[in-house]
This record gives C-alpha cells, structure tokens and sequence, in this order.
C-alpha cells in the first residue's frame, strides 16, 4: 500500500483549493466538513525534535495543529495528545490548572516513544474563550467550580468539539490512536467521528496547593449548575447552599449589555420550588430571558 507522506498531501491540499469553485470562502462550502494541510516545517523544541503542521478547516477558523514525532506509518495505534489550548497554563505558567505540565510532558513522552502527534485544540477554556475563561475564574475565586462557572456564563460546562481534531487525523493517515488523556469523554467523542481508540494511557501529574480542586472537580461526573450539594444533598449553587426565602444574584447586569438581566435565583417555602428568572448577562453574548422551576424534591 502506497502511504503518502505530509508533502505529498499539502501538494495534494494545495491543487484542491486551487480547483476548488469557493477557493478560499470556507463559509459557503458545501462540504459537511473540510479540512485541508497547508504547511509543514521543521520544529526543534527543549522536549523534541519534531515537524509542526499547519492546518484549515471549514468550520470555525481556528488554527488548529498538530506537533508530528516520527511518521504515520500504517496510521494505527498512534500515541495522540489532544491538547486544547491554555494560554494562561502554557504561555504565563498559571498554577490554577495542570495544562502546562501536561503539555510539556506529553511532548517529553513522544519524543522518547519516537512516534505520536500532539493535537494542539485552539479551544480555550473548555471552548468558551480566552475572556469568557478569565471570568469564570472570577467566579472561581468566589467558590464556584470550574464546571459550574462556564455553565453560570451561559455556555456548556464542557464545549469542545472533537469533530475537527478526528478529521484532521483522518487526512493524515491515522486510523487509531493510544490516547492520552483521563477523560473517558474524550475516548467516546474520538470514536463518534471515527477515530479507533487502541487504548487510553492516563496522563496524571501530581496536584498541588492551587490546583488541587480543579483537578478534583474534573475527575468528578458532570452535574448541572443548581443540585444536591457534594457532601450536604442539600440545595446548592456551584457548591454555594441555598437557603429558602432568599434571593440570589450571581452577578450585577452588565454595563456591555444595557438589555441584560442578572440572573435571579429564588427558594420558595410558598412553592417549594427553585425558581430562576433571567439570562445570565455574563455569557458572551446576551440570551433571551428564560424561566426555568424545578421541583425542590429534585434536590433534597
């Protein structure tokens, strides 16, 4: 079997976006989803030798790429990183995660396998953004946790795609991977969109004082932002208890968005209910209004 090797694909990429009818207007391609490599280049680093590839997608201009140890070979049982991005945790050495130690040592570990890719994610913060991000630490500083302050902005507690990343594995070549990672999530969405998962290798560092909660709370099942508290079973929000005839603001309305509401958070004894009223100005952009009641008994 002929296997092509990164040059002979980018030539490849290269004359289909010269005969492509949209050329380089990736918003009104047809295609389901588009992903084409661009560049490759030599990339020496303090954990490697490596070549960096450079790749495009018609989906969300994110430049994605990928850190290439050794050669694809037959495409199977490749060690993989897929990395997302964490400017705070790589570039400024933020001790409030484990992103730039892992990195760093995902790197160290392939170069001494030979072979394996790290898929660099631009998919900051879980997917929400660098800014986004920086606010849900505010609300960390507050006591709530990190899956409950990207929700408390508006977004998913986890809003990465992985559609992208398998695609882009696809067209060099990789069939199936040796995952590293300790998100059995990640193993599931790889396999969704056709990437094998040979075996999931865990990538643990050690915690620290400062990150000793955030890594607890990602070993942790996902739960919705108002439930049973962790240890009490009692009413809570983001790990905060809730007490009935109280009203709670999680934020003040935002002066960006004139047109937004706080999010108001009440217990009732009248109704024994939870009721939410608002939009959550804090996320990116502001939602219409929504009221949401749930049954107190869902929580006790």
């Amino acid at each position: 079997m002929n296997i092509p090797t990164i040059e002979e694909i980018i030539t490849q990429d290269i004359e289909s976006f010269r005969n492509c009818p949209h050329g380089l207007d990736c918003d009104n391609c047809p295609d389901g989803i588009c992903v084409k490599v661009v560049s490759v280049a030599d990339f020496p680093s303090e954990y490697g030798h490596f070549r960096i590839i450079g790749v495009v997608n018609n989906r969300d201009r994110k430049d994605h790429t990928i850190v290439l140890r050794g050669d694809i070979g037959d495409g199977e049982n490749v060690l993989t990183r897929i990395h997302s991005a964490c400017l705070t945790g790589e570039a400024l050495g933020s001790r409030r995660c484990d992103c730039g130690p892992q990195l760093r040592e995902a790197l160290a570990i392939i170069e001494r396998e030979g072979r394996g890719i790290v898929l660099y994610h631009m998919e900051e913060g879980r997917g929400i953004g660098l800014v986004n991000k920086l606010r849900a630490y505010a609300l960390q500083d507050a006591g709530i946790d990190t899956w409950d302050a990207n929700v408390m902005l508006g977004f998913k507690a986890d809003a990465r795609s992985y559609e992208i990343p398998a695609a882009m594995m696809k067209r060099l070549g990789i069939k199936s991977v040796r995952l590293m990672t300790n998100n059995p999530e990640k193993v599931a969405e790889l396999e969704k969109y056709g990437i094998r998962v040979a075996e999931r290798v865990h990538h643990e560092l050690p915690a620290h004082h400062h990150d000793r909660r955030y890594l607890e709370t990602k070993k942790g099942t996902l739960r919705p932002h108002a439930g049973p508290g962790p240890r009490s079973g009692k009413p809570h929000l983001g790990g905060i208890p809730l007490r009935p005839g109280v009203t709670y603001f999680t934020s003040p309305p935002s002066p960006f968005f004139p047109n937004s509401r706080a999010m108001d958070l009440r217990l009732s004894h009248a109704n024994a209910a939870i009721t939410m009223i608002g939009d959550s100005q804090m996320s990116a952009y502001p939602r219409k209004s929504a009221r949401l009641t749930m049954p107190m008994s869902a929580f006790l």
